[in-house]
């Protein structure tokens, strides 16, 4: 029983020590998320796998969550802590202190302009390669052949956005992230218009979040 209590204790410490070092980061460094839904901008026609145009009237994603993580990282977890740390509310508490990851929810509009997040990250100087965004409650309505078409989804989506080129802090740079949500082609996981009118907003989803990518701005 002393035994193993000791390695437990000795697994917490370590653990308390993993977080401690995912907490910190330099005062003063703040990047902001500016998110766009493609690099033409707005989209106003979108393409079915089968090559359908779709003229969108609203197509919106809720953006629940979203990381930064440093080369060579796998993002932020610590799920044995957390289990330690008993209830949901301890792990929510846990994400939100660290300065890696923002929480929404944000509500974006994929057919109007870009648009900041309210919040920023506050990394430490270092380099990040990736953004890892968690992606819901897409709202989708629009026209095509003459059809009124919608979709909603049910689901939630990662999407994980190499950053090209990597993101370099220093102790006083000045930086920022663009978060492209997609090509204007986000439907092709869907190979044709559907007879009833109603789309499959989870394939929508899907193929927002494959198609995301991100770069660094100043």
């Amino acid at each position: 029983m002393r035994q193993a209590a000791q390695r437990t204790t000795a697994a917490l410490g370590l653990a308390l020590s993993g977080v401690a070092g995912c907490v910190g980061y330099e005062p003063g460094l703040a990047v902001p998320v500016r998110v766009t839904a493609s690099e033409a901008g707005p989209l106003e026609i979108v393409w079915m796998g089968d090559g359908s145009a779709l003229e969108i009237e609203t197509l919106a994603v809720v953006i629940e969550r979203i990381e930064l993580v440093p080369i060579g990282g796998a993002g932020h977890t610590h799920h044995a802590l957390l289990g330690l740390l008993g209830p949901p509310r301890a792990a929510a508490q846990h994400h939100h202190a660290s300065p890696l990851a923002i929480a929404g929810p944000w509500l974006v509009h994929a057919n109007r302009p870009s648009v900041e997040l309210p919040a920023v990250f506050e990394p430490a100087p270092g380099r990040y390669d990736r953004v890892v965004a968690t992606l819901g409650g897409l709202v989708l309505a629009g026209w095509a052949e003459g059809r009124y078409l919608s979709a909603r989804s049910t689901r939630t989506f990662e999407a994980r956005a190499d950053l090209e080129p990597p993101l370099e802090l220093g102790p006083e740079d000045d930086a920022a992230i663009a978060l492209t949500l997609a090509e204007a082609a986000p439907f092709a996981l869907l190979a044709a218009l559907p007879e009833e009118g109603v789309l499959d907003g989870d394939a929508v989803l899907a193929g927002i979040a494959a198609q995301c990518h991100a770069a660094p701005g100043r």
